[in-house]
Parts: C-alpha cells; sequence; structure tokens
C-alpha cells in the first residue's frame, strides 16, 4: 500500500489524506519518533500504513508543522532543465541527458522555510 512519510514538528508521521498519524504513537513506540530513524524501518512504515483505518488520527496537516522529510540526509542531488517549462523560463535548450548535480545537505528544509541568499547577486 502506498504511503506518504512526514516529518510533523520533528516526529516521524504517515499522512492520509489531510490527517496525519504520529507513528511512535500508533506503533506503541515500536518505530523511533525521530524521521531519520524512522526511515530505516520501510517494512514497519508499510506495515503501519496498511493498519491505519484501526487508528484515530492525530491531527490535522498544516504546512506550517511540515519540516523536512529527511532533515539530515548524507548526499543531495538536483536535476537541471527537467521540465519544459524550466527550459523556456532558462531560454535553454533540452538536454540530451539529464543535468544532475550535487548540492549541500544543509540545502533541504521545510516547505515554508525562509531561503538565506548569502549573495548580493543572482
Amino acid at each position: 500500500m502506498p504511503f506518504t512519510f512526514a516529518n510533523i514538528d520533528n516526529r516521524s508521521a504517515l499522512i492520509r489524506g489531510q490527517v496525519f498519524f504520529d507513528l511512535a504513537s500508533i506503533s506503541a513506540g515500536e518505530m523511533p519518533e525521530e524521521p531519520m530513524e524512522a526511515i530505516k524501518h520501510s517494512d514497519m512504515l508499510h506495515k503501519y500504513a496498511e493498519q491505519l483505518d484501526a487508528h484515530k488520527p492525530t491531527g490535522n496537516v498544516s504546512i506550517e508543522n511540515l519540516r523536512a522529510p529527511v532533515p539530515y540526509p548524507r548526499n543531495s542531488y538536483g536535476v537541471g532543465l527537467n521540465y519544459q517549462l524550466h527550459i523556456e523560463e532558462a531560454a535553454s535548450e533540452t538536454p540530451l541527458v539529464p543535468m544532475v548535480f550535487t548540492k549541500f545537505p544543509s540545502c533541504i528544509s521545510a516547505p515554508t522555510s525562509d531561503v538565506i541568499m548569502r549573495s548580493d547577486e543572482c
């Protein structure tokens, strides 16, 4: 069964529709509350995703409470010019192979986080 894993206020959670389920709570502590630890247990994520009907949602999903789902990745990659609108905005041609580049892992952020520009140049 497909599921959406989330980091809600720095706790691992599963999302269904507009509600979320705190993983540590619905698993009675079997699943870690810390997102980086919880994602190491993909089999358990699937197990609890299949059992969501047996649990009361913890709360409603709010974009203000969402954090980066993988807050401390070891690696981070970007793909450039990977959709037509971006290609047009860049006044570029469609690349023959994807433009893959590395990024600092610290670039991962929550959906509402401020992006700090470290230069006066754009």
